[in-house]
């Protein structure tokens, strides 16, 4: 699993998921309070040294005030755009 969690793809995902909750003003520490979790899993979704997975993408958008299909979808491009350039080496 360590191999899922540092692929590129992954990285991309959690890039996505710093960037929507830096873009809403919301803290790691308030994401985590809303999302009824601790402020160091907020962090290690972000870095990219824990998985997140479907359930916890959606609880995350919402407590962001936005669709989950919106931060889905950017976490898809992203992916995409990741296996891209990786493929372009």
């Amino acid at each position: 699993m360590r191999g899922f969690v540092s692929s590129p793809a992954y990285r991309a995902v959690a890039t996505v998921l710093a960037k929507v909750r830096n873009d809403a003003g919301v803290s790691q520490r308030e994401l985590a309070k809303r999302v009824g979790t601790l402020p160091s899993v907020i962090a290690k979704m972000e870095t990219g040294s824990r998985r997140v997975d479907v359930l916890e993408l959606i609880q995350i958008a919402q407590a962001l005030g936005l669709r989950p299909e919106e931060v889905f979808n950017d976490a898809r491009r992203a992916v995409s755009d990741a296996e891209h350039s990786r493929e372009g080496r």
